[in-house]
């Protein structure tokens, strides 16, 4: 798996190569940017070691999923080359919650999973209750900048649904999504890939930094140097458990 997710970002760390050749050396990987805090790291893992299998289990109990794949078993590791934010972290949904951009990149809450008849929106709605969530926008929403594997001619076939907390959803314009930014609403696309981003105010009541964002890939931390930030808080976090383990 770590030798995958290294493979995936050869594509990335090329593109930057040729930028740098074309455009000068202002292109390159920023390293010395912060990394978050240890707080902001164990609150990851409160969304994925308690949160995220928590809800998974009741709802499959209450029938409003069959399964779902866990993203801490499926991709234990973070991956650096996507999502990655100077400070805070935001969560994204599809047809259901899949990952939080953070500043260590990509941590996946979910992979591949099956719904019932009622599809993911009341497992996607008892998970976002866990949060304070603020809107953030839809992927789609800009026809101007689509996402990747949404084309031209898909636009004529988006269509956009606000669902409410008894599961019924309603077509809303395009237009209106602006409406809903810095609300929790949840807003889901009938496309793959037009997913929703919200930033995550809060963790089960406990505050979250304030997200900031990257504007380009070139101002991300370098790989090695994310997976080695990632690793130290990771152990300082195995040896806080085991003391606490120790204690029961």
């Amino acid at each position: 798996m770590e030798y995958n997710t290294y493979k995936t970002c050869i594509y990335t760390i090329v593109l930057i190569g040729i930028m740098s050749t074309l455009y000068g050396s202002d292109v390159s990987i920023n390293q010395e940017k912060k990394h978050g805090s240890y707080a902001l790291f164990k609150q990851i893992q409160t969304i994925r070691k308690i949160i995220a299998p928590k809800v998974a289990e009741e709802s499959t109990e209450r029938g409003h999923i069959s399964w779902v794949e866990s993203g801490e078993k499926g991709w234990p590791d973070t991956n650096p080359c996507y999502h990655q934010t100077k400070e805070g972290m935001y969560l994204t949904i599809g047809s259901y919650p899949n990952h939080i951009g953070t500043p260590w990149g990509e941590v996946m809450l979910y992979g591949s999973g099956s719904s019932n008849s009622s599809g993911f929106k009341p497992f996607t709605l008892h998970f976002m209750k866990n949060f304070t969530l603020a809107f953030i926008k839809n992927k789609c929403q800009n026809f101007d900048n689509l996402p990747f594997g949404v084309y031209e001619s898909d636009k004529k076939n988006i269509k956009f649904y606000k669902v409410d907390a008894q599961n019924n959803e309603t077509e809303i314009p395009r237009e209106s999504l602006k409406d809903y930014e810095g609300k929790d609403t949840l807003i889901q696309s009938n496309l793959c890939g037009c997913n929703s981003l919200y930033e995550i105010l809060a963790v089960q009541g406990q505050p979250v930094p304030k997200l900031e964002q990257f504007k380009y890939y070139k101002e991300f931390r370098s790989y090695e140097d994310v997976k080695s930030d990632w690793q130290k808080k990771q152990e300082q976090y195995d040896a806080e458990q085991s003391v606490e383990s120790a204690k029961l």
